[in-house]
Parts: structure tokens; C-alpha cells; sequence
């Protein structure tokens, strides 16, 4: 099994982070499946994968850093 489709622990995952990224910088105004399939965040057969859990402890992570 490829790490990528390996299921996340949790499935109430959130990419507001990555969200406001993709406002600033590219335009897109809402994040959607498409979006985080596209990332590899999500799996084709419907679930988020350990790749899209990992990302976004990273995510807050290193914004709790940068508001210290």
C-alpha cells in the first residue's frame, strides 16, 4: 500500500490555512474535493489519507510558531 492511500486516523480534518494560501495566491476561493485530490490530500475512494492529516498538523504547527 502506498503511503498516499494509507487512511488518515482522523476524517474531521480542516485546510484553512492552505485555504487562505490558495485565496492569496491563487485565486481559488474555496477549497474542494477536486482541489485536495488534486494535492493528494484526499483519496479517490473517499477518504482523507495520512499525507492530508500529517500536512495539516504541520500547517498549524508552523502558524503557532510564526504568532508566537
Amino acid at each position: 500500500m502506498d503511503y498516499e492511500e494509507r487512511k488518515a486516523s482522523s476524517q474531521d480534518l480542516s485546510f484553512t490555512i492552505l485555504e487562505s494560501g490558495l485565496k492569496e495566491k491563487a485565486g481559488i476561493e474555496k477549497i474542494n474535493l477536486d482541489i485536495l485530490k488534486t494535492l493528494n490530500l484526499f483519496n479517490k475512494d473517499g477518504y482523507y489519507n495520512i499525507t492530508g492529516n500529517y500536512w495539516r498538523i504541520g500547517m498549524i504547527s508552523l502558524f503557532q510558531e510564526l504568532m508566537c
